[in-house]
């Protein structure tokens, strides 16, 4: 993608948010409940992706990394869930959502980004009915974004989105974190406070005693019990 075309589209949603949201056109009345959970999702959401690039720009990780091949999955991942996660606010605030059409029209030019994301994360190499087909079968003839440079252009007009709705709403979003921040924190803690065992083969050994027993049984000469 060019980067002058990237801009030029910045230019036309900054130029239509202007005229759709901030005009004089009668903006409808939205479900505050609803719309703090959409907001709260597709903020949390772009804000991992943000801290995601952020650390990605300070490590370097190479393009043939192993662990960049993952993490991008993961980012396919998310790409999906906004993109979800807008079909929903459509219905709750659909003045607004029209602004980032041309946003999600462009990003839904690359239908393989949710095939990947199914094929490769959800049900690896099966179709819903569990019937073998590989990634790469169900991705051909559907475009993907090849490059980094493709993945920047998606990143990056997705985080345009993010910055209308903040402007827009950000008491709405400010509000939806302090109302939800509490039960998250309880959450964690709960979760910090869980006892852990120091030495996690005291549990795990019962379990691989059992599964040598079997292995033994099954005449399959495999050990694999930890040598300690």
């Amino acid at each position: 993608m060019n980067l002058n075309l990237l801009f030029a589209l910045t230019r036309n949603f900054e130029t239509k948010l202007k005229t759709d949201i901030f005009g004089k056109k009668k903006i409808k009345m939205v479900d505050v409940n609803k719309l703090k959970e959409s907001l709260y999702i597709i903020n949390s959401i772009s804000y991992e992706m943000n801290q995601l690039h952020n650390e990605l720009d300070i490590l370097r990780i190479p393009v043939e990394s192993v662990v960049l091949r993952e993490l991008r999955k993961w980012e396919d991942m998310q790409i999906c869930k906004l993109l979800d996660e807008f079909r929903e606010f459509k219905k709750i605030d659909p003045e607004t959502y029209g602004v980032f059409v041309p946003i999600i029209d462009y990003i839904n030019k690359y239908p393989g980004i949710r095939t990947s994301r199914n094929k490769q994360l959800a049900h690896s190499n099966r179709e819903g009915d569990k019937k073998w087909k590989p990634w790469w079968v169900a991705l051909k003839g559907q475009a993907v974004p090849n490059s980094e440079y493709e993945r920047l252009a998606i990143y990056e007009l997705l985080q345009q989105i993010w910055k209308i709705l903040e402007f827009k709403y950000n008491k709405e979003i400010i509000d939806a974190h302090s109302e939800f921040r509490e039960d998250h924190k309880k959450f964690i803690e709960a979760l910090k406070n869980r006892v852990h065992p120091m030495n996690f083969l005291e549990n795990v050994i019962p379990t691989l005693t059992e599964v040598q027993k079997l292995l033994i049984e099954k005449q399959i000469g495999l050990n694999i019990m930890p040598s300690i």
